[in-house]
């Protein structure tokens, strides 16, 4: 498959392999660098908008998913202007962790990353949608929002109205990857375990969930 960037550089494809997929794209891996082919069929709404690639790559949110490229299937003026077909990121390389088993010290690390985040979204009136577990990453010391796809620039919403809302997607992530790891089912989003608090920060409502030392143990200690 032909690739083009915007500068109409033709990517080296045979470079990648395989790594993995999902339901609306396929995903390569060379070295370091991740590829996301996005599927033929895949509606124009899962895949992100060349406004907004080029905005998340300038702004290098915090604990976004670094993001490199994006590639159009045929080369010329006008395809520059579509959505893309593929775009390269940052392969995350620490080693992925079990939110379930860590403890409240580790907790505290990954909630400031995240407030983070929720700030520098706000500040960029940028919206979080599409947040599940496959979105979100956990590593030794780290945390990585992925997959930006569906992400929107709102110029209506306040700063506390964003926060709020994608706010209430991280905790839909969190909830849903720590009923994986529990019950190693899908509940289909019916169960969650932390709650959202109108006009409470992310910090506030993790820590009012999660009283013990060990995160598995506030878990058994409501179920």
């Amino acid at each position: 498959m032909s690739l083009y960037s915007n500068n109409n550089n033709l990517l080296k494809t045979q470079d990648f392999s395989y790594y993995a997929c999902g339901k609306f794209s396929n995903i390569y891996k060379n070295d370091d660098i991740l590829l996301k082919i996005y599927k033929e069929d895949c509606g124009y709404r899962y895949i992100i908008s060349n406004r907004m690639f080029n905005y998340l790559r300038k702004k290098e949110i915090p604990n976004l998913v670094k993001l490199y490229q994006s590639y159009h299937r045929f080369n010329g003026f006008f395809y520059k202007h579509l959505r893309a077909d593929a775009y390269t990121m940052k392969y995350v390389k620490d080693k992925k962790i079990q939110l379930i088993d860590m403890d409240k010290g580790y907790l505290c690390d990954i909630l400031g990353m995240l407030e983070e985040t929720l700030e520098e979204l706000s500040e960029n009136k940028i919206l979080i949608e599409d947040s599940h577990k496959g979105n979100i990453l956990f590593t030794e010391g780290k945390v990585t929002i992925l997959d930006p796809d569906q992400f929107i620039i709102t110029k209506f919403l306040s700063k506390k109205s964003i926060y709020q809302h994608n706010k209430k997607k991280l905790l839909f992530a969190i909830n849903d990857t720590l009923i994986d790891e529990k019950f190693k089912i899908d509940e289909n989003n019916c169960f969650k375990f932390i709650t959202s608090t109108k006009g409470k920060s992310l910090t506030y409502d993790m820590n009012n969930y999660f009283t013990e030392e060990k995160i598995i143990d506030s878990i058994n200690k409501y179920i």
